[in-house]
């Protein structure tokens, strides 16, 4: 989840297999997304949804984590987002690039059942039964739920796995105070500076 979001890269990879995973990664990212978007949205809509999907399941958010965390994600790292994903989103065929008359980008995709179909089979992070299941949820218009409890599992299986070491690594007092701090971050008054 994390290499779908911009990072800081201290030295550019030299392994091919590793940029290839990653333009992959930063591809499955955006056609995860599109299952989840109307046919027009917006670009910042998508780079929000695509945040998104590293903390859906996420078992410290809504707990300590500021709730403005993937506006502000997006918000302050807009251009990195652009940098990021500007070669990937000419490569998918599926979606159409528009600009407003002010400037800003906006885009189309086929949602027809057709099109979510197609969609869904370039989803190869999920298994195949996984991916059948998603293409029956297409038929009854519930694709989005399907997906959503598919990515879920996926994160909080993650989320708890990285709390629990996060605690025995650190232990249990720098870990209590590491929660006081994410706490007061995500109080209402701290939540607008804070991700």
């Amino acid at each position: 989840g994390r290499m779908h979001k911009p990072v800081l890269e201290i030295q550019r990879p030299k392994c091919k297999q590793l940029n290839e995973a990653k333009k992959t990664n930063l591809k499955l990212a955006v056609m995860t997304s599109l299952l989840f978007l109307p046919e027009k949205f917006s670009e910042k809509e998508l780079y929000l949804k695509i945040a998104e999907l590293s903390y859906k399941g996420d078992v410290r958010m809504g707990l300590a984590e500021n709730p403005h965390k993937i506006s502000n994600i997006v918000n302050f790292g807009l251009e990195r987002f652009r940098d990021l994903y500007s070669e990937t989103l000419k490569e998918i065929e599926n979606l159409h690039l528009r600009r407003t008359s002010g400037g800003c980008l906006t885009f189309e995709q086929d949602k027809s059942s057709k099109g979510k179909m197609e969609m869904i089979n370039q989803l190869t992070q999920f298994s195949l039964e996984k991916r059948d299941a998603l293409k029956d949820s297409v038929k009854v218009g519930k694709e989005k739920d399907v997906l959503a409890s598919m990515l879920r599992k996926i994160v909080s299986h993650s989320s708890r796995s990285q709390s629990l070491k996060g605690f025995f690594t650190a232990g249990p007092l720098k870990s209590i105070k590491y929660v006081k701090e994410k706490v007061k971050k995500s109080m209402p008054q701290n939540n607008y500076l804070n991700d």
